[in-house]
């Protein structure tokens, strides 16, 4: 379980702290910050999965180099351009020292805390403005100075499972089959409704999750009383159909949902 959030210089905040439980309810007016900490979170497991990816399998120098991250990789938080991610789009800082300026970068900082099986943990990244297309990720120093001690990357936090949904409307009549990377491009730019179809399917076809199906099916049931259908491939049309059935046995197309029908 996550029992808290931290981050600074993302976005429109120079710092938040946000103490977590399970759940968590986030309620606010527009441009108050809810999607921004839910998107700090997404990054923060984005660099995570980068970074064991490409160095934790490898030895521990005393100076790690950072990974780098593609914005386009960055679903959850699609910008046209990587500075976007940095508050005020100012990536580094110029001061004097003496009859010198010196210049450097602003970090975004994200420090996430949770506690796995009665173990608390922290694990914190940095992330560095490189150019418009891509920035690079780091373990959190530990002391603000050259070459500095870096925060160890606990275990547990490897095991932290981010899902970043954004709201959804306008649900389609037809729908393609897509591949993984087309479901999570669209997902990343709030168009979660054209691929419901998509999500669903997966789930019916998970052979490693067996159970994924008929839990969401019993838990749309408990809420709007209304049962899913299974979603069916034709091939012929590269279409996925899906249906439910209303609380009066009445089966309708998923894309009558929400309109009255």
């Amino acid at each position: 379980m996550l029992t808290k959030l931290s981050f600074r210089n993302f976005k429109r905040f120079k710092r938040v702290e946000i103490p977590l439980a399970n759940p968590v309810v986030f309620v606010g007016p527009n441009n108050s910050g809810k999607t921004t900490a839910l998107q700090a979170l997404a990054l923060w497991e984005l660099g995570l999965r980068r970074w064991k990816e490409k160095r934790a399998e490898r030895g521990a120098p005393e100076k790690r180099p950072g990974v780098a991250i593609n914005r386009k990789d960055l679903l959850a938080v699609p910008v046209p351009s990587a500075n976007s991610l940095w508050r005020g789009l100012h990536v580094r800082s110029v001061q004097r020292a003496g009859a010198r300026q010196e210049t450097q970068n602003i970090r975004i900082d994200v420090l996430v805390e949770g506690n796995t099986s009665g173990k608390d943990w922290s694990c914190g990244l940095e992330f560095d403005f490189v150019n418009n297309e891509s920035f690079v990720c780091r373990p959190l120093r530990l002391e603000d100075k050259r070459d500095p001690p870096r925060m160890e990357i606990p275990e547990e936090a490897y095991g932290v499972q981010v899902r970043f949904l954004p709201p959804m409307s306008g649900l389609l009549s037809n729908e393609t089959r897509l591949d993984v990377g087309a479901i999570n491009v669209r997902l990343g730019e709030g168009r979660t409704a054209e691929v419901l179809r998509n999500l669903c399917y997966q789930l019916l076809t998970a052979e490693d999750k067996p159970d994924a199906w008929p839990w969401v099916t019993a838990q749309i049931r408990d809420l709007f009383q209304v049962t899913l259908d299974e979603p069916v491939y034709i091939p012929e049309r590269g279409e996925i159909q899906m249906s439910y059935r209303d609380a009066d046995g009445t089966r309708l197309d998923l894309c009558c949902a929400g309109r009255g029908l």
